[in-house]
């Protein structure tokens, strides 16, 4: 018996350091981050979006939705709320979706790392944020010219009407994706209501193709029929910024698809919170093309695209 125990003695620190090596090689239980989504106001294209963020950042875990509704009462109460989580360390990373949530998260939480996306003009501010990496859902200028030129093959000059306001802050951009795409850009500015008209058929007369941008002197109630049936008449295709546009008459545009969108920004978080290196991809394959079929067949030499998930409208 003696002898028995003097070797469970010996052994004893042996067996202990083989456990000890066992228990490294044994699996750990999975560890979920601490993520947040914060809307600025729930509706179907966010719930797409946060469901892309679900399927594509496996480390984020349950992700935990929070819906401003567009109340600052509400968005004094989810900060509280996050403030809290941060105190606990329960929160590793913020999405925001939408510019109420965006400006909510950088007043409330200015040292928390941040992930957003709008629907409109994102804050200019918020880009040169080092902490927030934004995710835009609006083509970039040159996929804008690179679908008009898809579109019809013989385009050679691309009209843009806009206010200064509106046009100056991208020129640069404009000119170099123009470049790049080996088309003549001709600009066409309006500073009052009054100028739309003739600027209009002034780019029609020297363009074969128009991009409206978002600029509100241009494209209002007032002057979208007038510009529907100038442009429809003389059968010039036009790239719009909104899906709305086509619906009326307009050519083409290109929407984000929100799963599509919602899985880029699952992407960024899986690799921030991994440490991995970020996908390289530019994020362009996450539109969609959207045409207007009628109007498409009424312009000579035009026709759909390929390479592109395409709907017909």
């Amino acid at each position: 018996m003696n002898r028995s125990r003097a070797l469970l003695k010996t052994l004893k620190w042996p067996i202990r350091a083989i456990w000890c090596s066992l228990a490294m090689l044994l699996p750990s239980p999975t560890l979920f981050a601490d993520v947040i989504v914060v809307d600025s106001f729930k509706h179907d294209l966010s719930i797409q979006i946060a469901g892309g963020i679900s399927r594509s950042c496996p480390a984020c875990g349950t992700i935990k939705y929070m819906d401003m509704h567009r109340d600052p009462a509400v968005g004094v109460e989810i900060i509280k709320d996050l403030r809290a989580r941060k105190a606990n360390g329960t929160l590793e990373l913020v999405i925001a979706l939408g510019p109420q949530a965006a400006t909510l998260i950088a007043e409330g939480l200015p040292d928390t790392p941040t992930l957003y996306s709008v629907h409109d003009e994102p804050d200019s501010e918020l880009i040169k944020n080092t902490r927030f990496t934004f995710f835009d859902p609006r083509p970039p200028l040159s996929l804008q010219l690179e679908v008009l030129a898809a579109l019809k093959p013989d385009i050679k000059t691309v009209g843009i009407i806009a206010r200064r306001e509106t046009l100056e802050p991208i020129r640069e951009n404009l000119v170099s994706a123009a470049q790049s795409q080996h088309i003549n850009l001709r600009v066409y500015y309006v500073e009052e209501p009054q100028d739309v008209s003739a600027g209009l058929r002034q780019a029609i007369s020297e363009s074969d193709g128009l991009i409206f941008l978002r600029d509100r002197m241009v494209l209002n109630s007032d002057t979208v029929r007038y510009i529907l049936r100038l442009t429809l008449e003389n059968r010039i295709p036009t790239f719009a910024y909104s899906s709305s546009l086509v619906d009326m008459g307009m050519t083409v545009t290109l929407r984000a698809d929100p799963l599509k969108l919602g899985g880029r920004i699952g992407e960024a978080s899986q690799a921030r919170l991994t440490g991995s290196a970020p996908d390289p991809a530019s994020g362009d394959d996450i539109f969609i093309l959207e045409i207007n079929k009628r109007t498409l067949r009424h312009i000579p030499g035009a026709a759909a695209p390929s390479g592109r998930e395409v709907v017909f409208k």
